[in-house]
């Protein structure tokens, strides 16, 4: 799943991620255990979290490509 090869043939920048959870995942009784670092290794290549929580914080996102640009609604 993870090679460990970035796009610039170092190593990726969520590689370390990936190297924690599979660890976990060797020795853990239960995949359930893991699941805070495969949540971990998930965001750093999305980064489904960052996006939701600047969304919620700035209504800038709104006024992409509108112009005039619509207040954020109450």
């Amino acid at each position: 799943m993870s090679s460990g090869f970035g796009t610039n043939g170092g190593r990726g920048r969520c590689f370390p991620f990936w190297q924690e959870f599979t660890r976990c995942h060797v020795q853990a009784d239960a995949a359930s255990q893991c699941s805070t670092l495969l949540e971990d290794y998930q965001e750093c290549l999305y980064h489904r979290k960052e996006v939701r929580f600047s969304r919620s914080s700035s209504p800038s996102w709104l006024c992409l490509g509108r112009r005039p640009c619509l207040p954020a609604p109450a």
